[in-house]
Formats: C-alpha cells, structure tokens, sequence
C-alpha cells in the first residue's frame, strides 16, 4: 500500500500514551503505525488487499521480513520451521476461512478492532473488502513470527542502509519508504517512551512487548536485541540500558549530533564491551541511565 493510503488511516503523531490506549486523533485516524489502534488498522489495509484472503497478507509480511534480515541464515518463521518453503506451508494450513480459528471474546486486540470500525464509521468504515475476522486473524498470526537477534539486526542494517539489504544487494524498500519508517520509528517507536529515548539515545528504534528492540544508525549499521523483562512503557529494560550506554559511548550515533554517522574510531574494545554488557544484564526495569 502506497504511503497515501496508509494516511487515510494512519497518521505518525506521537500519542503519548500506551500503545494498547484506544485514543484516537479527532478525525478518528490512529496517532501512528506502532500503537495498537494504529497496527491494526494497517493490518486491515493488509487484509483489503487480500480480501478474503488473510493467510496471503500474513506470508506477504513474512516474505518482506525475509527479505529485510536475509543473508545471516535462519528463516522468519511461524512455528518451529526451519526452510521458508516450510514456513510459507506452516501458513498456507491455517483455516481459509479466519472464524474457524478461535476469535476470543475477551481479546483486547479484537475488542480495538471493533472500536475503530465503530469510530471510521461515518467516514467510510474500514478499507474495502477487509473484514473484522481477516484482519484480526492476520495481526495475530504474525505477531507470532519468529526471528533471530542477528537476523533482526540485519533488517535494521537494511533500513540503515537507505532500503538495500547490505548482505544480498537487494532493494527491499525505496529511500521514501525507509524516511517514513525512519521518522515513525523516531517519533513513536518506543511508544510513550519515545520522546526520553530520542533525547538520550537518538537512534531510530522500534520496540516488541516480547523484549525485541531494533535499532538503525542511519548510514552506520543496525543492531538489535532480544531480552526481558519490559519496563512500564512495554520497552525491553535491558535494551535500553544498552543502547544508551552504546550512544553515551559513541555519540556520533545519535542522528541529532552534528557529524552523526562520521566517527573514525567507531568500534568497543573487547573490555567496554564486556563492561557494558555486564552493567545491562543485572538491571531491572527503571534502573537505566544514559552513562
């Protein structure tokens, strides 16, 4: 879907607010792509596309993943596979038709999926030909995508690297796609913890509530990590204890230095590295601190 059309519905404010929060802007368009109002509708948009076919959305998403963090090994997986064409498999056998998986009742995902259809209503409703189960069964399932550290590491390589997968060559997303997913990450990637990150930290950054964090030095490299436990705002604590210790080591990182990206000495030695990895893995969430 072209960036037009993901503004029709999605907009890239920050919310201030948790990402599971329902608020909305006053036209009712979601503050941005990484809340929950705001994932889902995009998914919708997924599901338009493929209208009555969300198992096509969901290895669509796989398959640009792929691409994204393709060259280190591994595959994005569903469940446990371990070649694509298993994977691209583990997801053609989920239901065709999306009621015959379990739609929970209580599920706070779907209960925001109605909402929003309730609010767009007197603009239009939904994108054309999404449906509440397709989109809710897709932003499900691929939620449950599996990938490695390394291999999210090279995916925000690959945004770091203006769309072009730095270890196959390819061209995954144009340089437009890359400064909106770039600036969204910036503004909101770390949900109501974004703005403190942008100042003490200053790297574009997504965060997942199962511990992942994704970080891209644009024109430099990406990086990422996996760990628990989540601090308040649903970031990974140990996450963000590293990176700002990374950033207060090499504040040429950070995009909002003058010079950022330029370091001629951009490297740990084997001793600051060990420090800094031993300082990150005994906190606890709030414990962080920029030095």
């Amino acid at each position: 879907r072209s960036e037009s059309k993901v503004t029709e519905y999605v907009s890239a404010e920050p919310s201030g607010r948790s990402f599971g929060d329902m608020a909305t802007l006053a036209d009712h368009r979601a503050f941005n792509p990484y809340v929950s109002t705001g994932a889902e509708l995009i998914w919708s948009l997924l599901d338009s596309a493929t209208p009555g076919h969300y198992r096509e959305s969901v290895e669509l998403n796989r398959a640009a993943w792929a691409r994204l963090s393709a060259g280190v090994g591994g595959v994005v997986r569903l469940k446990r596979e371990v070649e694509d064409e298993e994977a691209q498999a583990a997801i053609a056998q989920l239901p065709e038709n999306p009621k015959d998986l379990i739609m929970n009742p209580s599920s706070a995902n779907l209960a925001t999926i109605y909402v929003m259809a309730a609010r767009l209503a007197r603009y239009g409703g939904l994108p054309a030909n999404a449906s509440i189960e397709g989109t809710y069964q897709g932003f499900v399932q691929v939620n449950n995508l599996r990938l490695t550290p390394t291999m999210l590491a090279t995916a925000a390589a690959t945004l770091a690297n203006g769309g072009v997968n730095p270890h196959t060559g390819e061209r995954v997303l144009s340089a437009r796609e890359v400064r909106y997913v770039l600036a969204t990450m910036t503004m909101a990637g770390l949900y109501d913890g974004s703005g403190r990150w942008a100042l003490s930290v200053g790297m574009p950054a997504k965060s997942g509530v199962a511990g992942g964090l994704l970080v891209v030095a644009p024109g430099v490299g990406g990086f990422a990590t996996v760990s628990e436990p989540l601090d308040a705002e649903g970031n990974s604590a140990r996450g963000l204890a590293f990176f700002h210790g990374l950033s207060h080591r090499f504040p040429h990182l950070n995009v909002f230095t003058p010079g950022a990206g330029v370091d001629p000495n951009l490297a740990l030695s084997a001793q600051e590295e060990c420090r800094l990895v031993a300082k990150t893995i005994t906190l606890r969430p709030g414990m962080y601190t920029p030095d």
